[in-house]
């Protein structure tokens, strides 16, 4: 009898074990059908604009928290039901791609934080758009954006219209102002000290030179006779060694150089009036050997053509004194000043073989 009572207890636990273990496993089975029916339920959620729109701020808030894997998920899901999702695609480009990649701009500019900041009104300000904060936070390595700290320096690229960027449009503009003011007082000399020193944007180098012949012209105009031009060159040589603009440096060479020249032809102009034909030449010559001032020896061409008569004039007296070496020394000389004179290459020539001739003798 206990036997039987035994036999029928085992039985039963038996039953009851196998009963929990398919209540169990039917459990289980409903809680996963239950989760995979919320996420379908989610991402159907997703069809509607306004939900990728929560989901793309929810998002946004995990990313100013620090927490990327979330919002990442929470991106690529809104991005698989609309790829074209401006604000979604944003982000993802920010949360995929290096700030090379994002911003063309090779200027970076150190920002000191202040205690109103946020990344996203840095972003806004500096970056055109609050959600680069992500790009900021990525490149500044900041893990947790929303504790950032006063005084804190983080790096910014630097667009077109940057705060610093339009800073330093009104400061250019205001520089060029100055200087034009400066110039409608005629105080040419004032006016290129201050182009050399003030800060003037690239955009506005072209006003910047074209002002700078305006005054260059108006000093060397006045510079008429052979003592103002050599001060006019000192002077000249004193405010190009003070500039701080590469541009400026040609037009100061060439304004050095035409007054150079200048003075090479008024004392040549000066010296053949004074009959002194040989050194009226060699004046002639170094103002030749100043190139790019074809204007400034129209005014010899006349007196230029009187010199090469008078120089083989002479050169002739001296072959029939037998002064040979003189009289090669003026046609030398009109070869230097034209090299195509045909009588002073068939004189040279002639003297040359006669020296030769004498030599042997």
């Amino acid at each position: 009898m206990n036997r039987v009572f035994s036999k029928q207890a085992s039985i039963r636990t038996k039953i009851a074990f196998a009963l929990m273990l398919v209540c169990s496993l039917f459990a289980c089975q409903t809680t996963n059908q239950d989760s995979k029916e919320r996420a379908s339920y989610d991402d159907l959620g997703l069809e509607n604009k306004i939900n990728q729109d929560k989901s793309v701020k929810r998002a946004i808030t995990l990313l100013e928290k620090g927490n990327k894997k979330k919002a990442f998920e929470n991106i690529n899901r809104v991005l698989r039901f609309n790829p074209k999702h401006k604000t979604a695609k944003l982000i993802h480009v920010q949360l995929t791609k290096n700030i090379d990649q994002i911003f063309s701009s090779k200027r970076y500019h150190d920002y000191k934080i202040k205690s109103s900041d946020s990344l996203g009104s840095i972003a806004q300000t500096w970056l055109g758009n609050s959600i680069y904060f992500i790009t900021l936070a990525r490149s500044n390595h900041i893990e947790n954006p929303s504790l950032i700290k006063a005084g804190q320096i983080i790096r910014i690229p630097v667009l077109n219209f940057s705060p610093l960027v339009k800073k330093e449009k009104r400061r250019s503009k205001a520089n060029i102002a100055l200087i034009k003011s400066t110039m409608k007082k005629d105080q040419y000399v004032r006016a290129l000290q201050q182009m050399n020193k003030l800060f003037i944007l690239k955009s506005e180098h072209q006003i910047l030179v074209s002002t700078q012949l305006q005054a260059l012209s108006s000093i060397s105009d006045k510079a008429i006779t052979i003592p103002e031009r050599k001060q006019t060159i000192r002077r000249l040589i004193s405010i190009k060694n003070e500039t701080k603009q590469k541009l400026l440096l040609p037009a100061y060479q060439y304004f050095i150089r035409k007054h150079e020249q200048n003075i090479f032809i008024d004392e040549f102009l000066l010296l053949f009036e004074d009959n002194s034909y040989r050194e009226s030449a060699k004046k002639l010559i170094k103002a030749k050997t100043i190139k790019g001032f074809d204007d400034n020896l129209k005014r010899v061409i006349e007196t230029e053509s009187k010199l090469i008569n008078k120089l083989h004039e002479e050169a002739i007296i001296f072959r029939k004194k037998q002064q040979l070496d003189d009289a090669l020394t003026s046609w030398s000389l009109i070869l230097l000043i034209n090299e195509n004179n045909t009588l002073a290459i068939k004189y040279h020539e002639r003297t040359l073989k006669l020296l030769e001739r004498l030599k042997n003798l």
